[in-house]
């Protein structure tokens, strides 16, 4: 394929801009327009449910400022891209107009999952995915209030324990049997449970919604332990749904994400997809993965702008995300389909361990918990398969970094 003259970015997000700056960095010197859904500067979303939502922040912090995209001469279009023209190679624009592309990246994120009706016809629910709903959430969230959050995810559990400190009484509900189920082992579902639960925070699992009523200050939920919960404000997180349409419309392969090979292509030759919106095949694992996290979408972006310009580029990391809850800090590198043995470092009393997952005596996984020091070491060893001893790895007083490099030798 020809050089590409113009490339057009859909999404405000971290992965467009991450490729923004990437491009530029090694050399793109044509016409470069990205297309944000959100009238604002690209922010950084991960403070929305933390320091933005408790007030320590006033403003969404920028992923880049203004004089950025001028600098760079990063075309701002703000507005939805309501189509597709395969046959012209343009994006059209829900207000009107069209813009031309020789390659296109769609980096279109995700959106929460809705509550269904009639569920969902109730005014006070409230959901977090943007600077806006951020916004709206914030003024509910006053000393006192009666804050019910629906889904025991990272969204979730993140504005309970904002809403906590702030002074609100929360409750969780959750109709799976452990917090965080999808994503991390018992152990850690457990300890987070104890978290809230010392903090004052209801923790009610196993339950769901059997009717939601409209009340004269929110709302009162019924649930089906025959309990009944008034609410002020009801946050809902209970997961999110990848947006492809734009790629659906157009014939990409699209399943739970828009699929792409390890240059961030899809089937598309001209079309690539980078961070929650694409699924790609993660070779450490073995298999095709969706992650919704702030290390994927930047590293995504910065290969799919390489790939883009027609440089070898594969992507192919071990996944990491993090979540802060009540002053707690919590670590989750790779994403293992099985493991054989669970080692534990350090003390969960202590508030600080780390819980490594291991098959056939290398780490496929870990959370660590107020333990950052050893994200690295844990997934350097991850990255190259590395068998270590399990006797040593147990014994907190061996740093991970010095046991793995001896492995190594």
């Amino acid at each position: 394929m020809e050089a590409p003259r113009t490339i057009v970015l859909v999404g405000g997000g971290l992965a467009a801009v991450s490729a923004a700056e990437n491009l530029r960095r090694i050399g793109f010197d044509g016409r470069l327009i990205l297309v944000s859904g959100e009238p604002h500067v690209p922010y950084d979303r991960p403070p929305l449910s933390k320091a933005f939502l408790s007030g320590s922040v006033q403003e969404a912090p920028l992923l880049r400022d203004a004089e950025f995209f001028s600098t760079e001469r990063v075309e701002m279009v703000y507005g939805q891209a309501a189509s597709i023209d395969l046959h012209q190679r343009r994006v059209c624009l829900e207000k009107g107009g069209s813009i031309s592309f020789d390659r296109l990246l769609l980096s279109t994120g995700s959106r929460p999952r809705q509550l269904r009706a009639p569920f969902a016809a109730v005014s006070s629910l409230y959901y977090l995915q943007s600077l806006d709903d951020a916004k709206r959430l914030k003024t509910r969230l006053k000393a006192g209030a009666k804050v019910v959050v629906i889904g025991g995810g990272y969204v979730g559990l993140e504005v309970a324990s904002t809403a906590s400190e702030l002074g609100c009484s929360v409750v969780v509900i959750d109709q799976a049997s452990r917090l965080l189920q999808r994503s991390v082992i018992p152990e850690v579902s457990e300890h987070m449970l104890q978290l809230h639960r010392s903090k004052g925070v209801v923790v009610k699992l196993g339950v769901t919604i059997s009717r939601l009523e409209q009340s004269a200050d929110g709302c009162r939920l019924h649930l089906s332990d025959e309990t009944v919960v008034d609410a002020n404000t009801v946050v809902v997180g209970i997961g999110s749904v990848p947006n492809t349409e734009l790629a659906e419309a157009i014939g990409l392969h699209v399943e739970d994400g828009i699929r792409v090979d390890p240059s961030m292509r899809s089937t598309n030759p001209a079309i690539f997809a980078a961070g929650d919106v694409a699924s790609h095949w993660n070779g450490i694992h073995d298999r095709q993965v969706r992650l919704e996290s702030w290390q994927n979408a930047a590293r995504q972006g910065a290969i799919a702008a390489k790939a883009m310009l027609g440089q070898e580029a594969s992507y192919c990391e071990t996944p990491w995300f993090w979540t802060d809850q009540f002053g707690t800090n919590v670590q989750i590198v790779g994403v293992p389909a099985s493991h054989d043995k669970v080692v534990i470092r350090g003390r969960r009393e202590d508030n600080r361990f780390s819980i490594l997952q291991l098959s056939e005596g290398r780490i496929v996984g870990a959370l660590l918990v107020n333990d950052g020091r050893n994200v690295r070491p844990v997934r350097e060893a991850i990255d190259r398969k590395a068998e270590v001893d399990t006797q040593l790895l147990a014994d907190a007083d061996v740093p991970l970094r010095n046991l793995l490099a001896a492995q190594a030798a």
